[in-house]
């Protein structure tokens, strides 16, 4: 039923996430647990080991490229641009496994950052849904409620026991204390007597406060907050690709340089491992590969046929 099971496994990327996962997972039991059934061949090259992978590929990783290749088509290049290209060249090599690895972190990587920014913005929701819609104005004597929307300033309005503020003002009548902790971050309750300030969101002690509102709600301490909050949410995305981005140029740029490069010395080294006779005089015969290595001489030449005077002709 729709709404079941944790939040990150109904989006798209989550449920490719958990798919890679599995594929991975089958794969290595039919390489290693099931080597004889995993090596059988269920189409020209491909075993059935790879067959897990090819369909994680299918299903996860061509929605993922078509994606990025749609945002690329939009100039709005990425680092995750990069990771697309790898699912698509591992393919076309036939490394499904390296390209189902880059689909998990591709994918899981999406599905978290998804999940930070839904924890975010249900923050925010909860935050908005705690300020009460109703205010009691008292008008000619009378209490009445009024939306909090129609207040305006000048208005008084009782504020009744464990009941939020709803608008910044002043205290008109009353003693008691409000717990303003979910606003200013103070772990104590502050005391209210006439004359004290009060802000909207606060929360109000045991006692019933008159209060003058001096400002509108839509201009209270509460919904700048909440503006505030709402503004950096939707700005930090653009903040946080901007990395991607610089990180898309630098690699794609990187991996040109070093295509193009040539290196100063085409020649190859070889060296050759051999175990000298024990005898000073006696020569050496490559054998086996070593017949075609070439070494160049570490230090002078020495005759061996003519030892110095005072070496024994043996090493012992």
């Amino acid at each position: 039923m729709a709404g079941r099971g944790p939040a990150w496994l109904r989006t798209r990327e989550g449920r490719i996430a958990l798919g890679a996962v599995l594929a991975i997972a089958l794969h290595l039991v039919l390489r290693f647990v099931l080597p004889d059934r995993g090596g059988a061949a269920v189409a020209r090259g491909l075993p059935v080991r790879d067959l897990p992978l090819v369909v994680a590929l299918l299903l996860g990783g061509l929605p993922l490229v078509v994606a990025l290749a749609r945002q690329a088509l939009r100039l709005e290049f990425g680092s995750d641009l990069l990771a697309g290209i790898s699912i698509v060249t591992a393919s076309l090599l036939h490394e499904y496994l390296a390209g189902t690895l880059v689909v998990l972190m591709l994918s899981g990587g999406q599905a978290l950052e998804g999940y930070a920014v839904r924890h975010a913005s249900s923050v925010l929701d909860a935050l908005a849904r705690r300020m009460p819609t109703v205010a009691h104005r008292r008008h000619d004597g009378r209490v009445e409620e009024i939306a909090v929307a129609a207040l305006v300033v000048g208005d008084q309005v009782e504020v009744f026991p464990h009941e939020i503020c709803p608008v910044d003002g002043v205290v008109v009548e009353g003693h008691g204390v409000m717990d303003e902790s979910y606003l200013t971050g103070e772990p104590y309750r502050i005391s209210k007597t006439p004359g004290s300030t009060v802000l909207s969101g606060a929360i109000n002690g045991e006692a019933v406060l008159l209060i003058r509102a001096t400002a509108l709600a839509v201009d209270s301490r509460h919904a700048k907050i909440l503006a505030v909050m709402r503004d950096s949410e939707q700005k930090r995305p653009r903040l946080r690709r901007l990395g991607d981005q610089l990180g898309a140029v630098l690699s794609t740029a990187d991996d040109v340089v070093t295509r193009v490069a040539v290196p100063p010395d085409e020649e190859t080294t070889q060296i050759c491992t051999f175990e000298p006779s024990l005898a000073w005089n006696a020569s050496w015969e490559p054998s086996g590969d070593q017949a075609g290595c070439e070494s160049a001489p570490l230090g002078p030449e020495i005759d061996s046929a003519e030892p110095e005077p005072g070496l024994d002709a043996e090493i012992v």
